[in-house]
């Protein structure tokens, strides 16, 4: 849609960490970016600095073991998340700034099991790992923010490719 509308600048794709989100936007390494809510202030940004719009919400899953009792069930077969609870690795198992790939490689090694979004399971899928849809967690919501001292016409382009606005629709 971006290329059909805007011929330049090209839309780039950088693959950040959510911890990395705000701090990519206040260091002017990314103009817009989509992040995962709440944001948390970094770089000398606050949430009240940044235009937020929601797009969607995200089933969050249970990555596991491929060796492990849920990959038995059917892949869209939900388990509560009472029944993993014990093997959930915690946040002091983690740190704080441990890459999506480094966690599912410890789920891999069996380290324990980790209840992710939905696309973060599929972006480090491996042989070794299965996921399983987990109720029980509140799902994920993912908007496109950006900072308010940085909102111009290209922006606003995106927010309304992002709205599902067509070219020859207005607001």
């Amino acid at each position: 849609m971006w290329a059909e509308r805007i011929r330049r600048p090209a839309l780039a794709v950088v693959p950040l960490e959510e911890h990395e989100q705000v701090a990519a936007l206040a260091e002017g390494r990314c103009r817009m970016c989509i992040v995962r809510l709440p944001v948390e202030p970094a770089g000398g940004l606050t949430p009240d600095d940044l235009h937020v719009v929601r797009m969607y919400d995200e089933r969050p899953v249970v990555l596991a073991p491929r060796d492990h009792v849920l990959a038995a069930l059917a892949d869209d077969e939900a388990v509560g998340v009472d029944d993993v609870r014990d093997e959930l690795l915690t946040a002091d198992d983690l740190g704080p700034h441990l890459s999506a790939r480094d966690r599912a490689a410890l789920v891999a090694g069996g380290q324990g099991l980790l209840v992710v979004p939905q696309a973060v399971a599929r972006a480090h899928q491996r042989k070794d790992l299965i996921w399983r849809p987990v109720d029980g967690v509140e799902p994920t919501t993912v908007a496109l923010a950006w900072p308010r001292a940085g909102d111009d016409a290209l922006c606003q382009e995106m927010v309304g490719i992002v709205k599902g606005r067509t070219a020859r629709s207005s607001r």
